[in-house]
């Protein structure tokens, strides 16, 4: 939305001075709902003889009924669930670092600030919990901590943050440092196969890999593989009756894929499968603890394309609707929350993006909660949510 600009003229004698500025409209999420509050009170805290500004022009009028039609649908759609308005971090144009292109992941960090990793433009960003960027690390390459595709973050109890790198293969380990205001590179790790998702419990790192026997693999500092658990499984008959080809290697793969959760409280590893709609649970150990399949879960077509070399999935036939379960996160008490991405096809190649949280009990993976999301919920940490959405821009989202 293109900034706006125009003149409010209250007749003399309503307002205070101070308040008597130019209405300013920006695509920024901080900057609207700032003015916007501005517009509707018209109140200095200063002045407590101060009223309502009642007697606008009528040209400042239509300039606000036509702020309000812009503005109003974005501000409701980024409210959580209790309607509070989440800490926005990132903007749809301008400069780095609150522009950013994918991101990857997203770790909060012990003393309350965030860490977000840009797969774009190939860099770890660090902001502060008020959303005041301190730092960025990354250059694009293969040099000591270069960075070409990072693809998932982790920060473990010592407070190094650890960032996996699929095209290197590898994970780069930095170290924060708060007084300084500095991310400082410490190492890199070689891994033995490719990662496609990290969590820490404690200074322990778990990661999810696909094409092999087993899914979850705990690595010791040197990247070598401590102990590995979570069956890989075979798409059973009612996966393959959601897929126009068979037999393809990479289906197995996207069977499986999903992300890792991991919970240093009750020392639990959490994945929950994109197409699947599945939540597996382990302990620290390797010992599976239970497994669920989301209720009412819009089942998925796989698509087999590039001559069979490559899967994907398609929107379903009936709703138009693309779904995956791409966000799990352990809350305070040790619960299991969902994140389920709804992607609609609209008329004229649009889409329309929605999220639906669900929420397991840590016991047992029954499910006692759920609603909307205002985004994918990355981590749960400090009593805070951690999302994040790619429209109308991407952004991260802190409530």
């Amino acid at each position: 939305m293109r900034a706006m600009t125009g003149e409010m003229r209250p007749r003399s004698g309503d307002c205070p001075d101070a308040l008597n500025g130019p209405l300013h409209t920006k695509s920024d999420d901080g900057l609207r709902r700032m003015h916007i509050g501005r517009i509707l009170m018209r109140h200095d805290p200063e002045h407590p003889a101060s009223r309502p500004c009642v007697k606008l022009g009528l040209g400042a009028a239509r300039q606000l009924a036509l702020a309000f039609a812009l503005l109003i649908p974005s501000m409701i759609s980024a409210q959580d669930a209790a309607g509070h308005q989440p800490l926005t971090i990132g903007r749809q144009d301008g400069q780095r670092p609150l522009v950013f292109g994918n991101i990857s992941a997203v770790a909060p960090t012990p003393d309350r600030g965030v860490l977000v990793l840009d797969m774009t433009h190939q860099e770890l960003r660090w902001f502060d919990e008020s959303a005041r960027h301190i730092a960025s690390v990354g250059q694009n390459g293969r040099g000591p901590g270069g960075l070409r595709q990072p693809n998932a973050l982790a920060v473990t109890a010592d407070g190094l943050v650890h960032v996996v790198d699929d095209l290197n293969q590898r994970i780069s380990t930095f170290r924060l440092s708060p007084v300084e205001g500095t991310i400082t590179h410490l190492r890199d790790t070689r891994l033995p196969f490719p990662v496609a998702s990290i969590c820490a419990i404690g200074q322990r790192l778990f990661v999810l890999t696909l094409g092999r026997m087993k899914l979850i693999h705990e690595l010791d500092a040197d990247g070598a593989v401590v102990r590995s658990f979570g069956d890989s499984e075979h798409p059973d008959a009612a996966t393959l009756r959601h897929t126009r080809a068979e037999g393809v290697h990479t289906l197995e793969q996207l069977y499986n894929d999903g992300t890792l959760a991991c919970d240093p409280v009750s020392r639990r590893v959490a994945l929950v499968t994109s197409v699947r709609f599945m939540v597996r649970v382990f302990d620290d150990d390797g010992r599976a603890l239970w497994r669920v399949v989301l209720n009412n879960a819009d089942p998925q077509e796989i698509l087999v394309t590039h001559g069979g070399a490559a899967v994907q999935v398609a929107p379903n036939r009936e709703t138009g609707m693309r779904s995956a379960a791409d966000g799990v996160a352990f809350n305070d008490r040790g619960d299991v929350v969902v994140t389920i991405m709804h992607e609609r096809i609209l008329a004229g190649n649009g889409t329309r993006t929605t999220y639906d949280r669900r929420t397991l009990r840590g016991a047992d993976g029954g499910e006692y909660s759920s609603g909307e999301s205002p985004g994918l919920i990355r981590a749960i940490a400090h009593g805070k949510y951690y999302a994040t959405r790619n429209s109308p821009f991407p952004q991260v989202l802190i409530y």
